[in-house]
């Protein structure tokens, strides 16, 4: 499991951090759904499975 993670002020949906999931799961020993993406700020925490996304 890779996970990404992001510190971003005033925490809302990043769509960047799927990017980064679809750019590095071209790597030949990962795939989407190795990946979990979240984002946090001093209040607040998200995350998500990459793999669980539709494209």
């Amino acid at each position: 499991m890779v996970h990404i993670m992001d510190y971003k002020p005033g925490a809302k949906k990043v769509d960047q951090l799927t990017i980064y999931a679809l750019a590095l799961s071209r790597l030949p020993a990962l795939r989407l759904f190795h990946f979990k993406c979240a984002w946090f700020d001093e209040e607040n925490y998200f995350e998500f499975s990459a793999g669980g996304k539709k494209f």
